[in-house]
């Protein structure tokens, strides 16, 4: 949701016309991710552990993850389904879905090997950047220096926490860059 927060901030044009024109869909847009993105899988999280499903919300224990993580893609299924009917950019769209894919991705391999969700967030965060790079051919070079350092803390952190090697972090981070650069970089290059 920083993320989020950070990126309209940033990378919206708000002259008064653009208000007027977009500030409705921005509006609409950043409830429907909040709704779907934050609040239900906390709430989510919150009736797993009152029913005991998982012993913490920290979720330590991988086995526990996976229904976490199946009815996450599933609040971020209806995110995505929800966002195209409103009228933003495709590129946006197309970013949601991405996180998605990636969320999608994240899931599978943690049946079988522990991966770092934290960091797949942070290089979607990272791709949803370089993204905006191509897409509208303007390079924010302070928001790609601050998302490459938040990027390096929360990696070092999740290593250093000993949740995670670099490896599994590395891996994490690839994965949310490539699925949110890939589709917008495929819609740039075809249009």
């Amino acid at each position: 949701m920083y993320a989020c927060l950070i990126f309209l901030w940033q990378f919206t044009d708000w002259t008064e016309s653009a208000q007027y024109l977009y500030a409705p869909q921005m509006q609409t847009a950043f409830a429907t991710t909040f709704k779907w993105t934050l609040l239900a899988p906390t709430i989510a999280l919150m009736i797993l552990r009152m029913l005991h499903l998982i012993s913490s919300f920290q979720l330590t224990d991988q086995k526990e993850r996976n229904i976490p993580y199946f009815l996450t893609v599933i609040a971020y299924l209806v995110w995505c389904n929800q966002l195209t009917t409103n009228p933003i950019p495709h590129e946006w769209l197309l970013l949601a879905a991405g996180g998605t894919s990636a969320l999608i991705f994240v899931a599978f391999i943690n049946r079988f090997w522990l991966i770092s969700a934290h960091a797949t967030g942070v290089g979607a965060w990272m791709g949803s950047v370089l993204t905006y790079a191509l897409a509208f051919t303007n390079i924010p070079w302070g928001m790609l220096i601050l998302t490459a350092i938040v990027s390096i803390v929360v990696m070092a952190a999740r290593v250093r926490l000993q949740r995670h090697s670099c490896e599994q972090v590395l891996a994490g981070w690839f994965i949310g860059l490539a699925c949110t650069t890939l589709p917008v970089l495929i819609y740039v290059t075809t249009i």
